[in-house]
């Protein structure tokens, strides 16, 4: 996959972050995204999307320096609760 693509698709799945937070009248905010993009990797099976929301969550992370505690705080609790992204095998 080129740079170019890389970036649209990292467009993509905050864009898809955003629009499910207004669908449910969510604020958007850098926790928010971040939380919704981790449901997202955590239901694909798709390695080149996961890849995109890792990358998406970084990008966050940079222009909402709020949100990293709310990351470090969700990463957290995803460690806690056992969550694994789709795919993956728990060992």
């Amino acid at each position: 996959m080129s740079q170019s693509d890389k970036e649209k698709l990292i467009d993509i799945v905050i864009g898809e972050a955003v629009v499910a937070l207004l669908d449910s009248d969510s604020q958007i905010k850098g926790s928010a995204l971040i939380a919704k993009l981790h449901s997202m990797a955590a239901s694909t099976s798709d390695n080149a999307r996961r890849e995109a929301i890792r990358e998406a969550i970084a990008e966050i992370v940079v222009e909402f320096p709020e949100s990293k505690m709310g990351e470090a705080r969700l990463q957290e609790d995803m460690r806690s609760s056992q969550i694994t992204p789709a795919g993956s095998k728990k060992h």
